[in-house]
């Protein structure tokens, strides 16, 4: 009887983390940010990027810098100076809404989104593109 009880006990806590699992996993799909959990440490919701707006050329890096196999729209911005800063956008439907009119040329636009270091490059998940 004892481990009946026992396993009854394990069963429910199982199941009641496999549903907070789903709820969250649920939460991630809508979009919103997931719960991060450390060991032994209360559930906090992780904070999203913040959005920044920037302004450039926004062009192909196969077509139009040439220097990828594969189409990318590319945001060029001038900083102050001479310097150019190049942020490299993840594709997802605003990216590729816009790509068409970047495609062997550029345009001046101003892309809003959130920005990350990968690999050396900075990514600009963009929000929004408006063409200038």
């Amino acid at each position: 009887m004892k481990t009946s009880l026992v396993g009854s006990l394990m069963l429910g806590a199982l199941l009641s983390l496999s549903a907070a699992h789903a709820a969250d996993r649920a939460g991630v799909a809508e979009g919103k940010p997931p719960i991060v959990k450390a060991k032994g440490a209360p559930a906090v919701e992780a904070k999203p990027a913040a959005q920044v707006t920037l302004k450039g050329q926004l062009t192909c890096a196969k077509c139009g810098l040439h220097e990828s196999s594969t189409c990318q729209n590319v945001l060029r911005v001038q900083e102050a100076g001479a310097s150019e800063t190049r942020y490299y956008l993840s594709k997802n439907d605003v990216a590729q809404a816009h790509h068409e009119e970047v495609c062997g040329g550029q345009i001046a636009a101003t892309v809003t989104g959130s920005v990350h270091d990968e690999d050396g490059k900075k990514i600009l998940t963009a929000s929004a593109i408006t063409l200038n």
